[in-house]
This record gives C-alpha cells, structure tokens and sequence, in this order.
C-alpha cells in the first residue's frame, strides 16, 4: 500500500519519487532541463513586507520593492476578509494581505486589483521560477560569491509570478531601489537576487506527468474521486433500503390487492378487460410521467386474485 503523496517535492525528492515510479535513475540536472522546457515547474516560497521582498526561500534580501505594473487576479473563493481599504486572500498556495486605494474589478470570473496604487502589507506564499530566470541562474549565476548549494544573480528588475493556475494570481514586478557596492561583498550579496536550490519545489501535479502510470491521479482527480465514489454508495445503500423493505417473497398482501381493486373501481370502472386494464395503467403512468417502464403483466395478476370478492365485482365472473 503506497502513503498518500506530498503537496509539495524538493529536488531530491522528486528525483527518488520519478525513479521509483519509472524504474530509472534520472539526475537533478534533468529537472532543470525540463522546467526549462516548462514541462514542470520550479516554485519557491518568498516573502514581501511592506512591498519589500524579504525572503527567498531560506534567504534573506532588501533593496527590491514592487513596482508599477504589478497586479492581482483573484477568484471569489479566495477572498477571506474585505474592508473598505483592506483585503485578505489565501488559498492553498499562498497568503496575502492589502491596503487597497481603490475598489476592486471584475475581469470575467476573476475580480483584479492593480497594485501600483496598493500596497502589499503581506505575502507569503509560492512563485514560478520562470524558464527565463531559470536559464539566466544555470548560465550566469556568480560562483564566486555562492555559498553552498546557492547561486546569485545582480539583477536590478524582474518580475516573480504566482502559479497561473491558483486561486490567487500574483504578478509582482520588482525593482531595486538601492544602490549596488561593489567594493563591499557583504552589501553586493544583500542587494543581488538569490536562490538557494534546496528551497526549489514541485508540486505534485506537475511531477507526476514526468512519471505517467494508469493509478496516478491530481489532487483535484482525488477529491473528485472520492465524490464520485460516495455517490455510489448513496445510490447503492438506496437500493439496498428498498429491498429492505419488500416482502423477500414478493407476496402482494390482501389489503393491497384490495386497495388496488378500489382504485380500479374508482378510476377505471368502465374498463371490463384485465388486459385492457393493464395497458391504459401503464399509457397513463407514462404521460403523467411517474413511471417510463411498463409495469409487468405479472405484477398485475398478482394484484387481481380472482378469490377476492372486490376483484369479482370489477371483472365479474362470465355466466356459462
């Protein structure tokens, strides 16, 4: 029995889940290949305070604010808290908090805010490493300021977005409003653009498409599953209700051969054929559209005992 999957993989992770899955031994080297080829991609967690950019990963920054241009798509469910100059997002992704200078739009089923005249108080939560980038740290990322497993771009703009794909799309375009020091490798580090590699993440939707098996499912493929499958059982234990409570012989009981014969004799009195009978009750259930099967001839001479004394005055006897 397998352990339900992660949200989220780090490299490494993911390197052991694929071969596991595929029975291959792929290296790290291959995942860039394909992020870069936007077959998966590379999220990384950061945070902004203020419209400042505080953290990438596990690395502190400063020095880059958001800019004009930057803006917000959101779907209603994400919306936890408005006010009249705030708002409070959140979704599986990622958190955020506004102070909004003006009202919100509606861009199809999305509401949208710019973000040039708002400012972000907070946000924590998920960006694409975005094959640009992506490509710009593989080819000219800084070794000689790099600390293990980290690599440094000087870099005065750039634009991080969130996964297109969520409840909360973010396009944040940052600028760096310090001045770089050269002569200062302390500062030139704090004020460059930063990834530490082991902060880089998958998500599990994506990872699974680079191991394809008939058994594997999204998470939105699982949680429609399980209502599917409780659906089913709805309907199966309604069956099995019904059957509770039939006769397990099928016998049809004497006031219900009666109450059958009464309604007859009431709505059908000038009917004298049993088969007559049979085929204008089934005509009227259809058109009345309680019943689109026809009910069997069977079940009707179980209903007409010609014992019964009530059947007798509907069909009487023929004289010999």
């Amino acid at each position: 029995m397998e352990l339900l999957p992660l949200d989220f993989y780090s490299l490494t992770q993911a390197i052991d889940f694929i071969n596991q899955k595929t029975n291959s031994s792929i290296k790290e080297n291959s995942l860039y290949s394909y992020a870069i080829e936007e077959k998966i991609r590379f999220l990384l967690k950061i945070e902004i305070k203020d419209n400042q950019l505080i953290k990438i990963g596990r690395n502190d920054t400063e020095g880059f604010f958001i800019s004009k241009d930057s803006e917000l798509f959101f779907r209603g469910t994400a919306l936890k808290d408005e006010k009249e100059d705030s708002l409070s997002l959140s979704d599986k992704f990622s958190f955020l908090e506004i102070d909004k200078k003006e009202p919100l739009k509606a861009d199809n089923d999305d509401l949208f805010l710019s973000l040039d005249n708002s400012k972000v108080n907070s946000f924590k939560g998920y960006i694409v490493l975005h094959p640009e980038l992506l490509d710009l740290f593989c080819r000219d990322s800084l070794p000689q300021h790099s600390l293990k497993n980290t690599n440094y771009l000087a870099l005065n703009e750039f634009t991080l977005q969130t996964l297109d794909d969520s409840d909360i799309f973010s396009s944040f375009n940052f600028v760096l409003n310090y001045p770089l020091y050269d002569e200062d490798e302390r500062l030139y580090i704090k004020h460059t653009f930063r990834i530490n590699f082991s902060d880089i993440k998958i998500f599990y939707d994506d990872l699974i498409k680079l191991a394809p098996s008939n058994n594997s499912l999204t998470c939105n493929d699982l949680e429609q599953e399980i209502k599917n499958l409780k659906l089913e059982l709805e309907e199966k234990q309604k069956i099995i209700d019904s059957l509770s409570l039939t006769n397990p012989k099928s016998r049809i009981s004497s006031p219900q051969k009666q109450l059958f014969a009464l309604l007859v004799k009431r709505c059908y009195s000038d009917i004298k054929s049993r088969n007559k009978l049979f085929d204008v009750i089934n005509a009227d259930l259809k058109s009345l559209e309680i019943r689109n099967v026809d009910i069997s001839a069977d079940t009707f001479y179980k209903l007409i005992d010609e014992s019964n004394d009530i059947i007798k005055a509907i069909f009487p006897p023929k004289k010999s």
